[in-house]
Formats: C-alpha cells, sequence, structure tokens
C-alpha cells in the first residue's frame, strides 16, 4: 500500500542504497539528441516513463515520441524547462490532453514520473512527490514514430535542451506508489518486472545502450558521455 504523503515526506531523507560515487549521464548542448527506433513494446496500452533532468538551458524537449508536427499526433512527450514541466499525450490523431505538473528547478537534477492507466487514470510524480492525478477516458495516440531524447522531432528536429540526462526508463506497466519510491531509492538497480528500456550507464560511441535486455538502443547525435558524481542527485533531489 502507499505511504501517505505526510508519512513519505520524512522517507526519502535516508541513504539511498544506489551509493556509487559515480556513474554517467548523457549531456546535451543545445543541438544534439538520442533517437531511440519505435518497437511495439514501447506503445503499450499502460505505461510507466522515470527520468532524472537536470535542465540549464535552451528549449523544454526533454522526450517525446510522435515525429508529426501536431501535439494531436503525439503518442507520449514530456516538456521541461525553467518555466514549463507538462505531459502530453495525443487522442486518436483529432486531439490531446495535457497537464501540468511539477515544479520547473533550473540547474538542479529533478526526478520525474509519469503512469498512464489506458482510458482510466494518469498519475504525476516529482523528486518522490505524487503532484497529480486524473481520470481519464481516452486511449493515447499509437504510431511507429521513434522517441527523441533532448529534443523534439516536431516534422524536423527543434526544442533542443542543454542539460544532463539519467537514468531513463520505461515499463510496460503502471509502477504503484512504492513500486517507484523504491526505483528512486535504487537508481543503479530499479525493477525489472515490466523494464522494456533503461537507458543508464552504457554509453559506448553513438549508442546509448538499453540495458533491459530488450535492444531498444538509442543513436546520440551530437549529444556526449559525461561522469555524474551520485552525491549531486543525492544532494539536490533531496534523498
Amino acid at each position: 500500500m502507499a505511504l501517505p504523503l505526510s508519512i513519505y515526506n520524512r522517507t526519502p531523507r535516508r541513504m539511498p542504497h544506489s551509493l556509487g560515487f559515480k556513474r554517467y549521464a548523457m549531456k546535451f548542448g543545445g543541438d544534439g539528441y538520442v533517437e531511440v527506433p519505435h518497437s511495439t513494446i514501447l506503445t503499450p496500452n499502460d505505461f510507466t516513463i522515470e527520468v532524472m533532468v537536470r535542465w540549464t538551458g535552451g528549449s523544454y524537449g526533454l522526450l517525446r515520441k510522435g515525429t508529426v508536427g501536431s501535439a494531436y499526433y503525439t503518442n507520449y512527450a514530456i516538456y521541461y524547462s525553467d518555466t514549463i514541466c507538462r505531459v502530453y499525450f495525443g487522442i486518436n490523431g483529432t486531439s490531446y490532453w495535457a497537464r501540468d505538473f511539477g515544479t520547473p528547478k533550473p540547474n538542479r537534477w529533478t526526478w520525474l514520473a509519469i503512469t498512464f492507466k489506458d482510458a482510466t487514470e494518469v498519475r504525476t510524480y516529482q523528486d518522490g512527490v505524487q503532484t497529480g492525478v486524473w481520470d481519464i477516458d481516452f486511449s493515447y495516440y499509437k504510431d511507429n514514430s521513434h522517441i527523441t531524447v533532448g529534443a523534439f522531432d516536431w516534422g524536423g528536429l527543434g526544442y533542443f535542451m542543454v542539460g544532463d540526462v539519467a537514468f531513463l526508463r520505461f515499463y510496460n506497466r503502471v509502477l504503484s506508489y512504492a513500486e517507484l519510491l523504491h526505483n528512486l531509492l535504487n537508481y543503479h538497480n530499479p525493477l525489472r518486472n515490466g523494464l522494456v528500456l533503461w537507458l543508464h550507464d552504457k554509453i559506448v560511441g553513438d549508442t546509448w545502450q538499453d540495458e533491459s535486455g530488450l535492444g531498444n538502443n538509442g543513436t546520440i547525435y551530437g549529444a556526449v558521455k559525461k561522469n555524474l558524481a551520485m552525491w549531486e542527485i543525492r544532494a539536490e533531489v533531496g534523498l
């Protein structure tokens, strides 16, 4: 059962189980991005997305699946910058659903999570706290578009962000609050049940390797690997 927020507010201020001193993140300089090819396992009816991001400049193109230049044809997207923290879903290619769900924290690491339960519910989280819950009656738009990280392919690449992205995970099921909290405190060793995309530490050449074991590797265009000290995340996210 999920912990009440009044209890949780005391819970994360403990030593996380992931104590590695250094890992890696992807650094975006305002003209780079990562592209993950389409797979049907990346368009399940229900899903969870988790990501850690530090935005330092540029636009809001954190993550989007969709290539046509209309919000109607977005599968799912997360906009993030110093002025926006928003989730988008296209609906039938004729409309879209969008909600602001968190507090922009420029120049600091933050953890964002989205859960989507088909035609039932959307929940959002930031830094271990639930920030929104909405009843829905729609299924999100699905097509064979790729995922872009660090920019949006909006019928052409644009909306490039400047900053760092780490620990990007996609599940083909809805994670509970307790499961999300586990992943936040065990960021190097997340739950494996339903994990179909995990862009983590294996950055080799122009490939950000998928550590879920399902081969959803990302191709790197212009972005670069950077060292990531774990104390940065623990201090700035509040672990």
